[in-house]
């Protein structure tokens, strides 16, 4: 059997992914941008989506998706959520950060 090699702390980057990511670097600008946008506008035409909202990180998708819910169902502060006995601790805090509960379920 062949053996795998899954690698740690290394990155392959293609010149272009480099110019891209020296392009941002060089603007001074490390959070939302015109990359940003860009990447929103063709995921959401991309999934034929009026839409897209980047995020940081799970966590805030997560938050963002709880909260568009709670206003597309109108949901009501205190409303339950099922979420299963055995979860990551995130999706319990972004259930009570929009004011909801979570309602452990085996």
């Amino acid at each position: 059997m062949k053996q795998r090699h899954i690698g740690v702390g290394t990155n392959h980057m293609s010149t272009k992914g480099k110019r891209y990511v020296n392009d941002v670097l060089d603007s001074n600008r490390l959070t939302y941008g015109p990359y940003s946008r860009k990447f929103e506008n063709l995921f959401a035409k991309l999934h034929k989506s009026s839409f897209a909202v980047l995020s940081n990180s799970g966590t805030s998708a997560l938050q963002v998706a709880i909260h568009a819910l709670k206003i597309v169902y109108k949901w009501h502060d205190g409303d339950e959520i099922l979420v299963p006995a055995l979860t990551f601790v995130a999706s319990v805090n972004v259930i009570l950060q929009n004011g909801l509960t979570p309602h452990f379920v085996d």
